[in-house]
């Protein structure tokens, strides 16, 4: 998750997108579920188009490939608890 956050914050610089952030890693409610530990990373901006831009990125860079490392990509989450 340290890694994720990393890279999705030299994303943000190098693609220059002043509205994007990163919070986290931080530990999820259920911090363990079945023996694996989860943390959730908070990518937040403005601008839709700019996380868009992010998370093209980061699948471009094969950082967020979801079915390898257990990824859950939630856009528009109802609720962050």
């Amino acid at each position: 998750a340290t890694v994720l956050a990393d890279d999705a914050r030299s994303a943000i610089k190098d693609l220059q997108l002043a509205s994007a952030d990163v919070l986290g890693p931080n530990p999820c409610v259920l911090a363990r579920l079945r023996g694996r530990y989860r943390f959730e990373v908070l990518l937040r901006g403005q601008l839709a188009g700019d996380l868009q831009r992010l998370l093209d990125r980061l699948r471009g860079d094969k950082r967020l490939s979801v079915k390898a490392a257990g990824i859950v990509v939630d856009v528009d989450p109802v609720s962050l608890t």
